[in-house]
């Protein structure tokens, strides 16, 4: 019984591989913008505003490069006008679907006013819901890890649209 589940098993995941919904030439845009705020005690500690538009294209079935852009604009007790609390980054990676799952990986880099740029790279993974032929909700989690001298990890879970046409 335990064989039979393992050849079940494996026959499944080769089968979802050769239906993947994606061929090469297929594009995509996707991202996200977000507001979010930090209070203790009532009073305001920080806010955090962030855009993150991403384009990609298959370069063969299922797997796309992608390159993306990021704003990020944070105030520490409300400040959101001064210059220093503004990055910018880009970021370049790719992504393997395997029918409405993918995994995927990037190299980041970003820069804040008046500070040397750092680098990160994201691994990702999540599940695209379709809600017509071209549009999905994108739901993932992402590892973010900061190289070099920028000691910085963050796990996080999202919800966002991706389009492909």
């Amino acid at each position: 019984m335990k064989k039979t589940c393992i050849v079940i098993l494996i026959v499944g995941l080769l089968s979802s591989m050769a239906f993947g919904q994606f061929i090469t030439g297929t594009k995509t845009l996707s991202g996200g913008i977000s507001w979010s705020r930090l209070s203790f005690d009532g009073e305001e500690v920080s806010t955090v505003f962030s855009v993150s538009p991403a384009v990609g294209y298959f370069v063969i079935d299922n797997l796309a490069l992608k390159v993306s852009a990021d704003l990020w604009k944070y105030s520490d007790s409300g400040n959101m006008n001064s210059d220093n609390n503004t990055f910018f980054g880009f970021g370049i990676g790719g992504k393997y679907h395997i029918n409405s799952f993918y995994g995927g990986g990037s190299y980041l880099w970003d820069k804040q006013e008046g500070k040397d740029a750092d680098t990160s790279i994201l691994a990702e993974a999540g599940y695209l819901y379709g809600l017509n032929e071209i549009v999905f909700l994108d739901i993932g989690f992402n590892y973010f890890m900061g190289l070099g001298d920028y000691k910085i990890s963050t796990v996080s879970m999202g919800v966002g649209v991706a389009t492909f046409f």
